[in-house]
């Protein structure tokens, strides 16, 4: 019976073995297919879609691909850290005559984060409602 012996391959700041079993690499090679795979995967999964600054906040809306939910991330201009104040998952997109609106809710809260098609101004806007009333709605800067 041959001796076992080991290759490492290395891709960006993964490390992979493979093991060479009389000549063959072919379970090394999946397992390389399969890491640049993930690899890829994770790279294109969050896509920003619309990105707002109104009042204290700046927002954003992200797309990801791989679950098909949007999520709305707001963060506050005047926290020392650039942490998220505010995440909420599982938003819906709804194509108007006008604009595409980003809807999401949190309790008794709705935020809408929208932009008008380039034809009807093109600009983005925050609305945010609380119980039904809208409570802020500033144009996106």
């Amino acid at each position: 019976m041959a001796p076992r012996t080991h290759q490492y391959i290395k891709i960006e700041h993964m490390k992979m073995k493979s093991y060479q079993v009389n000549g063959s690499l072919g379970l090394g090679i999946s397992a390389v297919i399969l890491g640049i795979t993930a690899l890829s995967s994770q790279a294109i999964a969050n896509e920003t879609v619309l990105t707002c600054t109104a009042g204290q906040y700046q927002t954003k809306v992200e797309y990801d691909s791989l679950s098909s939910n949007y999520t709305y991330i707001a963060y506050d201009k005047n926290a020392s850290r650039n942490r998220p104040s505010l995440i909420l998952k599982n938003g819906r997109m709804e194509t108007g005559h006008t604009a595409n609106s980003y809807m999401f809710k949190n309790g008794n809260y709705s935020y809408i984060l929208a932009k008008r098609f380039e034809g009807r101004g093109g600009q983005a806007f925050l609305s945010i409602s609380k119980s039904g009333k809208q409570i802020f709605h500033q144009q996106c800067q």
